[in-house]
């Protein structure tokens, strides 16, 4: 089992091979709580600024998450279960909260959140099913929920204090 974690927290750089298990890092008020229990999962995480967190578990194979996060007290909460799943994260601003789940095969999620108290709530169960989402500005909120196999949702939200809601079942 090769499960493979980098990391950047503020101006410190760490890398490190975790196998089967997990990782704990707090550095300049960053917290990064990372676990994979499976083969070939891999995380790259790079938080620059202040009082930044993230939380993720991966499971099963070949999972990949790449998070970048910036600014200040944002958070990041991530769990992924299958195989061959992705996620992409970038944040930057001030109190932002993003929660993310995956289960089941071949899923790709993409999220891209910069601004002011900001939250993001998606999810996806089943196979080969595609989100990708971009919010810009303040005090927004995205719920997006896909159950199905082969489900697609791209959404853009741009401005200040917009509320979305979105559900997909197959």
């Amino acid at each position: 089992m090769l499960n493979k974690l980098f990391l950047i927290l503020g101006s410190a750089v760490f890398s490190v091979i975790v196998f089967a298990g997990g990782s704990v890092a707090e550095e300049n008020g960053h917290y990064a709580d990372l676990t994979q229990t499976g083969e070939y999962n891999t995380i790259d995480l790079s938080q620059l600024g202040r009082a930044l967190d993230v939380s993720l578990e991966q499971r099963q194979q070949q999972n990949q998450a790449d998070i970048l996060q910036s600014g200040e007290e944002n958070s990041i909460t991530a769990f992924q279960n299958g195989v061959l799943n992705s996620l992409s994260v970038s944040q930057s601003g001030y109190e932002n909260i993003v929660e993310l789940v995956q289960t089941g095969d071949n899923n790709n999620m993409l999220l891209t959140q910069h601004g002011v108290g900001n939250a993001a709530d998606l999810s996806q169960e089943g196979a080969e099913n595609f989100i990708d989402v971009t919010q810009v500005g303040d005090f927004n909120a995205i719920t997006l929920k896909q159950y199905g196999l082969g489900l697609a949702a791209s959404i853009n939200q741009t401005g200040d204090r917009q509320k979305l809601t979105i559900i997909q079942q197959l």
